[in-house]
């Protein structure tokens, strides 16, 4: 019921979105200015006035994939390093085993990632009720849609530390030196790169 009446507002808002003057009216406008009345009224797209509407990339983005949000507590790969070394004139004809000193993100050795001071623990947060997302309702064109963002109290995670860590300040990591042993191949070249 009304499929065909909805296929032609979004065909109608495709049409706005690939012409650059209708989009301009549309923006400046509304829906009246798009379809070319420029009457100032609410018209067009079954009541909606563009009250409080970020443009039609926002309906785009919750359709298409934009609206989605990664768990920041899944686990991710690193980025890669690149670090410069120095080598002797003998160390680059005949190879040799170098110490890289780097620091890196690991889970904070004083409340063991959990971000909260010691003693205490994180609660479930009261916003997205534990779940790290919440639902957004925007009215659009095609109706009221609803798309889940990333909770802005817990950002994700899912808890609110109340009393924060003092070594992380709640974040659960922190920066910790490393190193690893190099091995440089004989004949390297200046700028050569080794993985």
């Amino acid at each position: 019921p009304g499929a065909e009446e909805k296929y032609k507002e979004v065909q109608e808002a495709y049409e706005t979105l690939s012409d650059e003057q209708k989009r301009a009216a549309y923006d400046q406008y509304g829906a009246a200015g798009a379809n070319g009345g420029f009457g100032g009224g609410a018209g067009g797209f079954g009541g909606f006035d563009g009250a409080g509407f970020g443009g039609f990339e926002d309906i785009f983005s919750s359709f298409f994939g934009g609206g989605a949000s990664r768990n920041p507590n899944a686990p991710r790969q690193g980025d890669d390093l690149q670090y410069r070394v120095n080598l002797k004139f003998e160390e680059a004809i005949f190879g040799a085993e170098k110490e890289v000193k780097y620091h890196r993100e690991a889970s904070c050795h004083t409340c063991h990632g959990s971000g909260a001071k010691p003693g205490t623990s994180p609660v479930t947060c009261g916003r997205c009720h534990g779940s790290g997302v919440i639902n957004v309702d925007t009215q659009t064109p095609l109706g009221m849609m609803r798309r889940q963002v990333t909770c802005d109290v817990c950002h994700g995670r899912g808890q609110e530390i109340k009393d924060p860590c003092t070594t992380c300040r709640g974040t659960s990591h922190e920066k910790q030196a490393h190193s690893v042993n190099v091995k440089i191949p004989a004949g390297v070249e200046t700028g050569q790169q080794i993985r």
